[in-house]
């Protein structure tokens, strides 16, 4: 058999803490009507509520699953169940026959799998058809009319918004964004569309709504302005335009610059579902360099994947980062070395200081609006009532947390002062993962539409 996974693998597959709990409640073999593994794969009958036990997959390589059960969770209790079976008892594991439906999903994925791995030899090697430069540069060109076209008419569409108003715009309900949204993606504006959704978000938001996507459609209008400019900014700058509208750099391209070296402590992880994609964004702080970096995989709804680095480990390694205003997001040059869990986490800062840095960075790019942290800090009430995070010198900040995390945060830290990495968005802390002893523990879940 392939070497199993450690559970601190498994911690890090977990997509919050609810699952990790219930993951673990399903890691004893009576449990499960059927448990089977062999080289490749694990597979496994979970008895649920219904009348049919589900059907449970994993995939060594990569360590990909798949269930019959309901759960939209990447991966599911049952698969995080499986997974710790394997991890602690793996004598449980009897069973050598593979069941027709795991057989199917692996000869599926196989397949998938040969036909990237083709195009990527076609690629590396020049296999694949010589590249017509006239014909691309036409490609290009095509695209580039697309988007200018695509920015021309969200500009219009924000001038008559702005002529109406939002109070009687009816914006808080999906009609009012679909059209525009659908069409932003129809100009390869992916980055506009993205933005659009993010203000649909907030426009179906609580009390106080109108305040949060003035600011939003704001920024977008901003964006929109600087990148029919983008040609008399420097090259950072209209690099960063570019990519916040929807232009994508080759990876090759992203590799050719100058890595840093540094040893990567793994703050914290999210997941969210865009265009049918799961998007996984891993956060690390270089503990030499201070720098933050983020790590984006996107892959498929149906063959979701995520690193299997869990928060509190760190990783040593060079990254290349994307270019553009206070790069963020980089590359891996090559497969990390994962150390031991650290028991501490790299340069925590103060309230003052991520309020200095977020106004300093918010100055030279006003479109990144969420800047991570790593803080000591404990659960508090803000005067006006709300909770708050409180650091050492008693400066406070909202926290944005529904009642669930912020339970399980006060039962994790006692009411005392923890570790604990969270995002700033200008407006409230939100909370990705805290400290517990040696562990750090996630408390985000999947933002994945139902």
């Amino acid at each position: 058999m392939a070497a199993l996974p450690t559970p601190d693998q498994i911690t890090a597959l977990a997509p919050d803490a609810a699952s990790l709990k219930a993951g673990r409640d399903l890691a004893a073999p009576r449990k499960w009507t059927l448990l089977g593994a062999d080289a490749d794969a694990l597979w496994g009958l979970a008895q649920g509520s219904g009348k049919e036990p589900y059907q449970t997959r994993v995939a060594l390589d990569g360590l990909s699953t798949k269930c019959s059960c309901p759960s939209r969770k990447f991966p599911c209790k049952h698969a995080l169940g499986l997974l710790f079976i394997a991890a602690t008892t793996p004598a449980a594991l009897t069973d050598k026959n593979r069941p027709a439906w795991l057989v199917e999903w692996l000869e599926g994925r196989a397949e998938r799998q040969e036909k990237s791995k083709e195009r990527a030899e076609q690629k590396a090697t020049g296999a694949a058809t010589p590249v017509d430069e006239a014909a691309k540069a036409k490609r290009q060109e095509k695209r580039a009319g697309r988007v200018d076209d695509g920015v021309a008419l969200l500009s219009q569409w924000l001038a008559d918004l702005a002529r109406r108003g939002l109070a009687d715009s009816g914006l808080n309900a999906h009609a009012a964004w679909d059209d525009i949204i659908r069409r932003m993606v129809d100009a390869q504006a992916t980055g506009l569309a993205r933005r659009l959704r993010y203000a649909a978000e907030t426009a179906r938001g609580g009390a106080g709504w109108e305040a949060g996507l003035a600011e939003h459609l704001g920024r977008l209008h901003l964006l929109l302005v600087a990148y029919a400019k983008r040609e008399a900014c420097d090259e950072d700058l209209r690099i960063e335009l570019e990519q916040q509208v929807g232009w994508t750099l080759p990876q090759e391209q992203v590799l050719a610059g100058t890595p840093v070296q540094d040893t990567w402590f793994v703050a914290a992880r999210t997941v969210r579902e865009e265009d049918r994609l799961v998007v996984s964004n891993t956060w690390l702080r270089g503990s030499t360099s201070g720098r933050w970096a983020q790590l984006v995989r996107t892959s498929p709804l149906v063959q979701p994947a995520v690193d299997t680095w869990p928060p509190g480990r760190s990783l040593t390694g060079e990254l290349c980062f994307y270019p553009g205003v206070e790069p963020l997001r980089a590359l891996w040059r090559s497969d990390p070395q994962a150390n031991p869990a650290q028991k501490e986490s790299p340069g925590e800062e103060s309230i003052e200081g991520l309020l200095v840095r977020y106004a300093s960075g918010l100055a030279l790019n006003p479109w990144r609006t969420r800047v991570p942290v790593l803080i000591s800090a404990r659960l508090g009430v803000l005067r006006g009532g709300g909770a708050a995070l409180l650091d050492a010198c008693g400066d406070a900040l909202p926290l944005s947390a529904d009642e669930d995390t912020r339970d399980l945060l006060l039962a994790i830290t006692g009411g005392h002062a923890a570790s604990m990495s969270v995002l700033w968005d200008g407006e409230a802390l939100d909370p990705l993962a805290v400290a517990d002893g040696d562990e750090w523990v996630p408390l985000t879940r999947q933002n994945l539409e139902r």
